[in-house]
């Protein structure tokens, strides 16, 4: 798990995406992170952390992952990525994590989807920024909203995010990134747990 500096001009928003949560599974999917694959992506990349000012030590970001029962209703425990964020600064604020994709082909696929919920007792945002980037540098953003102390789906249809303007060429998608700022997260510092991060196609499970 790596953490590294990005620029500031990461934070620019090409696109808020429609969130819709619950809704059919789909038969045929693209697992990108269950995070049971010792600290990579199941397509083979990376996954680690990032900051703005790396030298600003009252904001940054941490992860963990670590087993926890009761996801979805599961009583066995799963692993399952825990995010730490501070944006709380004198200065602009914003960090997340970074989940490499391995330039996988992404251009069949008509939904994103995770699991998500916050913690109640460190308190956590009820939404964040989320970022796609391929090969060529091209990106897109959307704002994850609605996020409750409880474990839900977030859907994302990919006919929001590939909107003209957003990215061209979806056959190498580079990167999967979270991004917590202080003008965006409505609590600037908490913790969040996700697991279970695919892509769908578009024959639903019958």
């Amino acid at each position: 798990m790596k953490n590294r500096k990005i620029s500031p001009a990461f934070s620019l928003i090409f696109l808020c995406a429609t969130i819709i949560f619950s809704g059919p599974l789909f038969a045929a999917d693209l697992m990108i992170a269950s995070f049971g694959t010792g600290g990579n992506s199941d397509v083979g990349g990376g996954v680690g952390t990032w900051d703005s000012n790396p030298l600003d030590t009252t904001q940054g970001c941490k992860m963990d992952v670590i087993l926890m029962p009761g996801v979805m209703g599961n009583p066995t425990q799963t692993n399952v990525l825990k995010i730490s964020y501070d944006v709380e600064s004198t200065e602009p604020a914003f960090n997340g994590i970074w989940i490499g994709l391995n330039n996988t082909d992404l251009s069949s696929y008509d939904e994103m989807s995770m699991l998500i919920k916050g913690d109640e007792e460190a308190g956590f945002t009820t939404q964040f920024k989320l970022e796609l980037k391929n090969a060529k540098g091209e990106r897109v953003v959307c704002i994850v909203k609605g996020i409750t102390d409880q474990w839900q789906r977030v859907v994302i249809p990919m006919k929001e995010l590939k909107a003209p303007g957003s990215i061209s060429d979806w056959s190498k998608t580079k990167e999967l990134v979270f991004t917590f700022d202080d003008l965006t997260v409505t609590r600037k510092n908490g913790i969040l747990y996700v697991d279970d991060i695919k892509f769908s196609s578009k024959e639903r499970a019958q």
